[in-house]
């Protein structure tokens, strides 16, 4: 099976399980309003949106509308890290180093339309959020950092097949399922941790 379809359908696994975390968090909060707040919630809703948009992308169907998802994924991934970094209580410095960072580095990879460039963004806030966390969160986190990591070398072992060997490179992406299947992991991870009151600022 050609990788424009099992992206597109690893990326609905990931949006089911988001979807199931969001609602659960949503219930909870209801009990618990101090562990799963609304801005908890709210960071679990736009990981949601963004898996939606991204089932979306990939289906060839959905070509024509491709500039205008792509750029709404970049913006909604920004906006998703800065709810994180104040869900978790990370301080002012921090909070608006990692921010600056990842708006540069988004504007970049839009722009040029590099998605390494998006990835970057991702870890300038996930580092922080991991160095500022503890536990089950922080490994979350670099579950997540390690995940883009990843993805990036894959990406370029992959594009040098594809050169090597005159390969449609559309077809051969694979890297984007183990991208989307280690996400799976990561942000049960993220979601579990949140019981556990991992995201409350440490006293």
């Amino acid at each position: 099976m050609s990788s424009v379809y099992t992206n597109a359908l690893t990326n609905l696994l990931h949006a089911m399980a988001l979807g199931a975390y969001f609602v659960l968090a949503w219930k909870r909060s209801r009990c618990w309003p101090d562990l799963y707040n609304g801005w908890v919630v709210a960071f679990f809703g736009l990981l949601l949106f963004l898996k939606c948009s991204g089932v979306l992308v990939h289906w060839p169907e959905m070509a024509w509308a491709a500039p205008g998802i792509w750029l709404a994924i970049a913006v909604g991934a920004c906006v998703a890290g800065w709810t994180a970094l104040v869900a978790q209580g990370v301080s002012q410095r921090y909070l608006r180093g990692a921010i600056i960072a990842a708006v540069v580095l988004t504007v970049i990879g839009v722009s040029r339309q590099n998605f390494l460039f998006l990835a970057c963004a991702q870890l300038s806030m996930t580092g922080v959020l991991a160095f500022q966390a503890r536990g089950l969160l922080r490994l979350g986190w670099m579950g997540v950092i390690v995940s883009n990591l990843s993805w990036i070398l894959m990406r370029q072992l992959l594009q040098d097949y594809s050169r090597k060997y005159a390969v449609d490179f559309v077809h051969i992406r694979y890297d984007n399922d183990i991208y989307h299947l280690m996400l799976i992991v990561s942000t049960y991870l993220l979601f579990r941790s949140v019981s556990l009151g991992l995201w409350q600022k440490k006293a």
